[in-house]
């Protein structure tokens, strides 16, 4: 990933007020699966994505994420964001909401691994599903700890354009 791209990522978490946050796994399974939606509303990042047990994962997501952590607050000049890169940042931001007001009483790891993966199965899934129904059939497969909560997912998914 380029230095501009991997700024570009911070730029988009200053502008919906997240810092990154990798002190402990759960923080980031959240980054991971934040980037990867990010990349996926529209803010061209250059991470290739593959399966992982919890759902979608990029090293050089992680990698670049270990060394902007570090440094975040003493960058200053970031690079502007376009309207559509700001409007993908607002976009995960309510998406970020919504799901915590949808599961209230589930973590933002817990919402962050579902919509991550449940997207991925729809759009990256080999061999792709011919319809919702399959994706969502094929993914409570994968996960089924999701249960009921996977259909809520794919509603607020297709609420944002994700699908």
């Amino acid at each position: 990933m380029s230095v501009d791209s991997k700024f570009k990522l911070l730029a988009a978490f200053k502008h919906i007020g997240k810092k990154i946050d990798l002190s402990n796994f759960d923080a980031r399974l959240v980054f991971q699966k934040q980037v990867y939606l990010l990349q996926e509303l529209g803010l061209k990042l250059g991470y290739s994505y593959g399966w992982y047990r919890r759902g979608p994962y990029s090293s050089g997501a992680a990698s670049d994420g270990f060394q902007l952590e570090p440094i975040q607050d003493d960058i200053k000049n970031l690079p502007e964001l376009t309207q559509d890169e700001l409007e993908a940042a607002e976009t995960l931001q309510e998406l970020i909401l919504e799901s915590g007001e949808n599961f209230p009483d589930k973590d933002e790891a817990y919402c962050m691994e579902l919509l991550g993966s449940l997207h991925f199965v729809l759009k990256h899934g080999y061999p792709r599903p011919a319809s919702k129904e399959e994706a969502l059939r094929r993914f409570q497969e994968l996960k089924p700890k999701f249960g009921e909560d996977a259909e809520i997912a794919l509603e607020l998914l297709d609420q944002k354009n994700l699908i």
